[in-house]
């Protein structure tokens, strides 16, 4: 039967298409802890335009684990979104965008530069 709409193409809002070992295994899993996924997320579409697992405010990613959400301590810290995603002058390279960009200093809830 062919599809009536685009939202039968393609995964559920909460869910995520998912890529696993053998192609005809694909489909959709649900959304990881501390992150959102809308209608049609995929993460095929992982630093692209299209819908993809975002974290929740509150949580962030590292770009080189994007399904795996962090609690951030500091939740003015991580404003949520793709991975890799930390408030002004964090680093997103650090979990939980808990350290400073190289040259900076940490500062209460924010980072200055070290001049």
């Amino acid at each position: 039967k062919a599809a009536d709409s685009l939202a039968d193409c393609v995964c559920p809002e909460g869910t995520y298409w998912a890529l696993r070992q053998a192609p005809d295994e694909a489909g959709c899993d649900p959304c990881p802890p501390g992150m959102e996924c809308p209608l049609g997320c995929d993460i095929r579409n992982l630093g692209g335009p299209l819908q993809q697992p975002v974290s929740k405010p509150g949580y962030m990613t590292l770009r080189t684990e994007p399904l795996k959400a962090y609690k951030c301590e500091n939740t003015r810290l991580c404003p949520g979104g793709p991975a890799g995603s930390c408030a002004d002058h964090h680093d997103a390279t650090s979990v939980a965008c808990g350290a400073c960009m190289p040259g900076e200093y940490g500062d209460g809830d924010t980072c200055v530069p070290c001049d």
